[in-house]
């Protein structure tokens, strides 16, 4: 019992990284051609309890500002509990706007 539950957990957690990286992709791709990208979000039907949200910053270096700092959180629920991951990377250009996880 104890082993079939840490391999749900595993499976799950290695889902929500998936899908993280996947969104990270998205939203890197949107900042990078200028589009607004989104900042909350689910899944859709083949990923039910699977949500997201998106923190973007502008990244200072040297007084330059040239850097966004992307961080994308996957939620998902596993055994009655809420879990999440989160993915951060940095991007080219600068943020259309601010919000925090």
């Amino acid at each position: 019992t104890i082993a079939n539950r840490a391999s749900v957990i595993a499976a799950r957690t290695a889902a929500a990284g998936q899908l993280a990286e996947n969104k990270i992709s998205e939203e890197e791709l949107a900042i990078t051609s200028g589009s607004t990208p989104e900042q909350s979000g689910n899944f859709g039907p083949d990923w039910p309890g699977y949500t997201w949200e998106m923190d973007e910053e502008n990244w200072d270096q040297d007084g330059t500002n040239t850097m966004t700092q992307l961080a994308v959180r996957v939620s998902y629920p596993v055994q009655g509990k809420q879990r999440s991951v989160t993915l951060t990377t940095l991007v080219s250009g600068t943020a259309g706007g601010q919000s925090s996880l």
